[in-house]
């Protein structure tokens, strides 16, 4: 064995020494190899990092206060952000792919609504809001107080959308079909924090309602609605875009019905408060029997006026170009009626002046072509408002907060509901 270990190894051609030395380098050649396929890795991940990196530090997010989930301003609010996003890496515009400012990624946060949007754009915790024209006049005029709202003498608006329309929900079977009807029952203003609490209590001080002659309860509308089916809560208050889903359900369902606004009433808010606007709701709202007078108020996109006049100039833009068209119009019955024609419609405060510069661009580009003899865009451009906002009138007739010793103890079948995430849309 030894002998014939010793011929295969004589047999080698080449010497034992530099046999050896091949082996050395082969094995120093394989460690070097992996050493340089593991760099290489480590390079390729450094290099994917440092890019991931550049494109986080690149894209851009912008959060948009919006209201709960059951209204209207989170499905319009998720519109318009969808509308001016435009991530890294998505498809070019003209090829079905995202339209909005390059590298901007636009969210709709959940809130109570117009009081907690300000609020909330005020501490920096958005970076745009959807608020009633009311309370964002309100603000504006150094008044936010009056209503929980902060003082924001720099609020500036982007564009008026569509028209807020107070419902005031009445339980079937609860006797009311007139405001009157509300003296003694439980009533739901809305959340604090809401736009539509504000305009009950200015609703119901010009009807000659005192808050201490109706039993109080401050409901997130969805929890409210929930109140009158089980038959807890006899009346709520909401204002919102219509139709709002809940209330919807609950009107075909049988449970409740609206309660309309007196012409007599509805012209006394609208004579004292310029902000409101006299409004019916519809028969094909909700299936109604009859349509339903009521008042509204515009919803508007609020930023403040420190906000980059360049960025605003592109929110501006994306908001109002074509594709945008056609998510409005198709994702929610409200959509279609925010038209640039009414942009600038009941603003009330001043317009953020890089949304000033593209609607006055717009209505260039709009003269021109008149001049020219070519046919207007169907987009045409809304008309500036003229003059200073109407002055807000005094909120002393917002009723007092209801005595605690006069109130009636709540009954056992109308328990509080626990605070729930959330809260109204507007």
């Amino acid at each position: 064995m030894a002998r014939s270990t010793r011929t295969a190894v004589s047999a080698c051609p080449v010497p034992a020494p530099d046999f050896m030395q091949i082996i050395y380098l082969g094995l120093m050649r394989l460690v070097a190899l992996r050493r340089w396929a593991a760099a290489t890795v480590v390079a390729g991940l450094l290099s994917a990092s440092g890019q991931a990196a550049a494109q986080e530090e690149a894209m851009r997010f912008f959060r948009i206060g919006t209201g709960s989930t059951g209204g209207t301003y989170f499905p319009i609010g998720g519109i318009i952000a969808n509308a001016v996003s435009n991530p890294p890496g998505s498809r070019p515009c003209e090829d079905g792919g995202a339209c909005g400012i390059p590298n901007l990624v636009a969210v709709a946060v959940t809130t109570r609504g117009s009081v907690d949007n300000l609020n909330l754009l005020n501490d920096g915790q958005v970076d745009s809001g959807l608020s009633q024209a009311d309370i964002a006049v309100l603000a504006e005029a150094g008044r936010g107080a009056e209503i929980g709202a902060p003082s924001m003498p720099d609020l500036r608006a982007i564009a008026s959308l569509y028209p807020e329309s107070l419902h005031v929900v009445a339980r079937v079977g609860a006797g009311i079909t007139d405001l009157k009807d509300l003296v003694g029952k439980r009533v739901s203003l809305d959340r604090t924090g809401s736009g539509t609490l504000v305009d009950a209590r200015l609703v119901l001080a010009a009807a000659g309602i005192p808050l201490d002659r109706i039993k109080v309860e401050n409901l997130d509308p969805e929890v409210a609605v929930d109140h009158l089916r089980d038959g807890s809560l006899d009346a709520m208050f909401f204002m919102s875009g219509y139709p709002a889903v809940s209330i919807g359900a609950a009107i075909r369902d049988g449970v409740a019905n609206l309660v309309p606004l007196a012409p007599e009433l509805r012209g006394a808010l609208v004579e004292k408060h310029p902000f409101f606007v006299e409004d019916v709701i519809p028969r094909d709202a909700y299936d109604l029997a009859a349509p339903v007078g009521t008042v509204s108020v515009r919803a508007l996109w609020v930023v403040r006026e420190g906000l980059d006049a360049e960025l605003v100039y592109g929110l501006t833009r994306a908001l109002w170009s074509t594709p945008t068209r056609g998510l409005l119009d198709a994702g929610h019955a409200k959509g279609r009626l925010i038209r640039p024609e009414t942009a600038t419609l009941g603003v009330g405060i001043p317009l953020h002046p890089g949304a000033e510069r593209f609607y006055a661009e717009w209505r260039a580009a709009r003269d021109k072509a008149a001049a020219e003899g070519k046919p207007a865009d169907a987009d045409a451009a809304p008309d500036a408002p003229s003059g200073s906002p109407p002055e807000a009138a005094p909120l002393d007739d917002l009723g007092s907060e209801p005595a605690a010793t006069p109130e009636a103890p709540a009954t056992p079948d109308a328990p509080m509901p626990e605070p729930k995430p959330g809260t109204p849309a507007s």
